[in-house]
C-alpha cells in the first residue's frame, strides 16, 4: 500500500502551484493540500495541516526568507515537514541550507520532470522508514521468521 505525501506549496508565484498540481495530477503518491502566498500564511497552514513536504520559494519579499520560516518552524515543531526549496540563488544559500537539514533543492527555472525526480527522491527517502515501522510489527516478523524456515528447509531438502 502506498503512502501518499502531502505538499503544501509556498511560494508567491501561482505557476509554480499550477505547474506542481500539473506535475503529480496522475501520481497517486502526492497530494497538494494547500498553497501560501506569503510567509505568514505559510507558517498558518503548516501548523494548521501538517504538510509532509513544503515546496517552498527561497525569497518571499521584504519581510520573510524561506530559511526564516523554517528557523521558526524548527523552534516550535516537533517534526517539522521536509522543505523542498526553489530559487534562482540556492546556492548563495547552500552552507545555511545545510544548517537547517535541507537536502532538497532545485534552482529556477526548472521543469516539471525535473520536480518529479526531486519528490521521486523524497517519497524513495521517507518510503523506507514506513518498511521498517512495519517490521517491527511482532505478527509481521512472525510471518517473515517463518517463511524464512520454510524457505531455508526447503533448500536443505534441495541440497541433500
Amino acid at each position: 500500500m502506498e503512502e501518499t505525501l502531502t505538499i503544501l506549496v509556498a511560494d508567491d508565484n501561482i505557476y509554480m502551484a499550477d505547474l506542481l498540481a500539473v506535475t503529480i495530477k496522475d501520481d497517486t503518491r502526492f497530494k497538494i493540500i494547500g498553497v501560501a502566498k506569503d510567509g505568514k500564511e505559510e507558517i498558518d497552514l503548516i501548523n494548521k495541516l501538517k504538510p509532509k513536504i513544503v515546496i517552498s520559494d527561497l525569497k518571499k519579499g521584504a519581510t520573510w526568507c524561506g530559511l526564516d520560516i523554517i528557523r521558526e518552524l524548527q523552534k516550535s515543531n516537533e517534526e517539522t515537514p521536509i522543505f523542498f526549496i526553489i530559487s534562482a540563488s540556492t546556492y548563495s544559500y547552500y552552507a545555511e541550507m545545510r544548517e537547517l537539514n535541507i537536502k532538497y533543492f532545485l534552482n529556477k527555472p526548472c521543469d516539471n520532470n525535473r520536480i518529479l525526480e526531486m519528490l521521486d527522491r523524497i517519497y524513495d527517502d521517507l518510503y523506507p522508514k514506513k518498511i521498517m515501522n512495519l517490521s517491527q510489527n511482532r505478527e509481521i516478523e512472525t510471518d517473515n521468521r517463518n517463511f524464512f524456515n520454510k524457505l531455508l528447509n526447503k533448500l536443505k531438502k534441495r541440497i541433500g
